[in-house]
């Protein structure tokens, strides 16, 4: 079991760097860490003691800083290997991450005080869009 979770979590890091738009911790450049890890650190000053959505959370790197300021974070992705990747690394018992389109939240309104969104491609909508 143990390996199959390990062979399945490097399968999900392969695809999450091929497609080259995500940062993956250990795996990515320094400077594509310390970009993402700027604009995390930014954000909570905003985001203390609320409820909080992350579209396009990627690898979950962002949930993980968030996630100790915050009342509870939902990440939202549209590619199943980031959710399976941020779900297996980063998450508190309290917060999630759900596979979804931006233009598709499951989440009925107001179920959230703060959201934020870095990015406005394939990330958030699919390849298709």
């Amino acid at each position: 079991m143990i390996n199959d979770l390990v062979m399945k979590n490097k399968h999900y890091v392969h695809k999450l760097l091929y497609d080259g738009e995500r940062y993956i911790p250990g795996q990515t450049a320094d400077n594509v860490r310390r970009d993402h890890e700027k604009r995390y650190q930014h954000v909570r000053k905003f985001v203390k003691g609320q409820r909080v959505l992350d579209v396009a959370c990627g690898s979950g790197f962002g949930i993980k800083i968030l996630s100790f300021v915050s009342r509870f974070i939902v990440g939202v992705d549209y590619a199943f290997e980031a959710v399976s990747f941020a779900r297996q690394e980063h998450l508190n018992p309290d917060d999630g991450v759900v596979q979804a389109s931006a233009t598709g939240l499951p989440f009925v309104d107001r179920s959230f005080e703060s959201g934020k969104i870095f990015k406005r491609d394939k990330t958030c909508f699919g390849s298709g869009r």
